[in-house]
């Protein structure tokens, strides 16, 4: 739901939106647990703030997607292989 339909959705009682919600289809998801450091959740959130708007709040996990996406679409390109191969190649990216 986007924009105006989301101001509807929450306008309806919430009886009404638990029973539309049982009858629509949930999309399939992969869930994905990832141990991050104090500072990378700093700057989801951060992120996460400084992308909401009063009509939309943005999660951390949808920030994490978005990251997901443009890191993909940048590689698909062929760009900037070197940047991310340092920036994994650097300690505190690391897998212990």
């Amino acid at each position: 739901m986007v924009g105006s339909t989301r101001l509807v959705w929450a306008t309806l009682p919430l009886t009404t939106r638990l029973c539309l919600r049982r009858e629509m289809p949930k999309k399939e998801r992969k869930r994905l647990q990832v141990v991050i450091s104090e500072e990378q959740d700093a700057l989801l959130t951060k992120t996460a703030y400084e992308l909401s708007s009063p009509e939309r709040l943005i999660s951390k996990s949808e920030v994490v997607r978005l990251a997901i996406e443009k890191i993909a679409k940048e590689l698909g390109d062929g760009e900037q292989f070197d940047e991310y191969r340092a920036l994994l190649d650097a300690d505190d990216l690391r897998d212990d």
